[in-house]
């Protein structure tokens, strides 16, 4: 076997696992969203670090729904301060700021994504939308997250907290591909799995949406004639 064909597999293998575990869990998560939308309640959704791509994937996205309001914080992104925002992270207390700021409600819907689920950031986040009977959709990995020890004060890990936990069945320390030569793993997994699982979901709140009559927008590309700003 060639060395692509060997990565060919390895991305093929994942996404098979990927959709193995989460068969039950996302008409799941897609009914709870549902429900929230058509009871005029909000669907946030946050991640730091490189999860916060796949906050970008659910909103504005071409082939997706206008149903999220996502929550930014810059200074956690990486485009700033890569080291900084992974300090951030791991320090109790930053979540006061972005809670300060975004409205959660009982019977509002919460999607935090991290690959581990081990910072006080998340997990502070997780317990502060649980008080307030928020629904919390984890999107992490469970390997990753059962082979670490938790950092936050009150030694949670975010798959424990949340009322769905989608697995992005990825490697303790996210890459799993080995190159002949090269001490570490490469090809990272969790990016290219939580948006197979992201636009998963929204594909089935689509389909559940139509099916209860209330068919979705969804965006169509601002780079094909339907698709212009005018």
């Amino acid at each position: 076997m060639t060395h692509h064909e060997r990565m060919a597999e390895y991305v093929e293998n994942h996404l098979k696992a990927v959709w193995a575990a989460n068969q039950e869990v996302v008409p799941r998560v897609a009914a709870r969203i549902v429900t929230a939308h058509l009871n005029g309640h909000r669907v946030y959704a946050f991640g730091s670090g490189h999860s916060h791509m796949l906050v970008e994937e659910m909103y504005y996205r071409a082939g997706g729904l206008t149903v999220v309001t996502p929550i930014w914080e810059p200074a956690l992104m990486l485009h700033e301060d890569p080291q900084e925002a992974s300090r951030l992270e791991q320090t109790p207390g930053v979540s006061e700021t972005i809670l300060a700021r975004v409205p959660l409600q009982a019977g509002d819907v919460l999607w935090l994504i991290s690959n581990s689920g081990r910072n006080p950031l998340i997990v502070e986040l997780a317990l502060a939308a649980k008080a307030q009977k928020v629904y919390v959709i984890a999107l992490t990995s469970l390997n990753h997250a059962r082979a670490v020890t938790p950092r936050s004060v009150t030694r949670d890990k975010l798959h424990q907290l949340a009322d769905a936990v989608l697995d992005n069945a990825g490697d303790v320390g996210d890459a799993g591909f080995r190159v002949e030569g090269v001490t570490r793993p490469m090809f990272p997994t969790s990016t290219i799995a939580g948006a197979v699982l992201v636009h998963w979901v929204w594909v089935e709140v689509a389909r559940q949406l139509a099916e209860a009559g209330h068919p979705p927008d969804v965006l169509a590309s601002f780079n094909v004639d339907e698709g212009l700003i005018r």
